[in-house]
């Protein structure tokens, strides 16, 4: 895979954890007025060098930060604060909590996977069995059975 490659995938991780994400995800991720860059390069899986040589998403990250801070979402200039629209503060989060949506889907995938190949290994068996039947014969007369 070239770096052109490599870049798009990212480019495509970022996006789908960008749109994954709504206002209380980014609340809790929330550090100083930024989104922590290291939750953010764990949950999109690429390193962190990505978010400052990937031309796209460093823009796109410092305008959906930019936007968040609009929003009332990150602290800075036009937001002092991050409170909920009652006026109370965000509990902070447990660390992996945000991801267990994508790791429920992932386990749902996977439970699903597990019971595929348990079938294919069942069938496997049985066509195992019946061609074992058959190379005792050959090994014992020599000959296909008609």
């Amino acid at each position: 895979m070239n770096g052109q490659e490599l870049a798009e995938q990212n480019y495509r991780a970022w996006r789908t954890w960008v749109e994954a994400k709504d206002d209380r995800d980014f609340r809790a991720l929330a550090a100083g007025g930024k989104l922590k860059r290291a939750e953010i390069v764990r949950e999109c899986g690429f390193s962190r060098s990505v978010l400052v040589q990937n031309p796209r998403i460093k823009q796109e990250l410092a305008e959906v930060e930019s936007g968040l801070r609009d929003r009332g979402i990150l602290a800075g200039p036009t937001a002092p604060s991050s409170l909920d629209p009652e006026g109370e503060a965000e509990p902070l989060r447990q660390r992996g909590q945000m991801s267990a949506a994508v790791v429920g889907s992932q386990l749902k995938d996977l439970e699903q996977r597990v019971q595929t190949l348990r079938e294919e290994n069942n069938e496997l068996r049985r066509q195992l069995r019946r061609y074992e039947g058959w190379e005792r014969h050959l090994v014992g007369t020599g000959r296909l059975p008609r």
